[in-house]
């Protein structure tokens, strides 16, 4: 089955890149009821990291899902109910894909590391 989501101001879709069509929020990826999103673990960008141009919307659900245990642990919360409220900023991506606590480290390079592990996902 697949999860219900929506926008995460209206909890309502669909959304494309550029926000909620029913809000008009600025969402930085679309609503989970929107077919092509489906599939996918929001990533959380502030306005800062809005001009790193390379940094996508999402991650497939495939590269996080294994690690819960982790996201509990980091944040009291399931993946599920994390990507309900918005999902995790790169940083803490990592710090749950490589189950260890947050620690601050450049974004441009929890992203190059998190882009490796999917690569290792796709070729397995």
């Amino acid at each position: 089955m697949t999860p219900a989501f929506s926008c995460a101001n209206c909890a309502l879709g669909p959304a494309d890149k550029t926000g909620c069509d029913r809000c008009n929020c600025d969402a930085r990826y679309p609503c989970w009821k929107h077919k092509e999103f489906i599939g996918h673990f929001p990533l959380i960008l502030s306005n800062k990291d809005k001009e790193y141009t390379e940094l996508p919307f999402s991650v497939p659900w495939a590269l996080i899902m294994p690690y819960e245990r982790q996201a509990i642990a980091n944040h009291g919360q399931t993946l599920l109910q994390l990507a309900k409220r918005g999902g995790l900023c790169p940083v803490e991506l990592l710090a749950v894909m490589e189950q260890r606590s947050w620690v601050t480290m450049p974004l441009l390079r929890a992203w190059q590391i998190i882009k490796i592990l999917m690569e290792e996902l796709w070729s397995s």
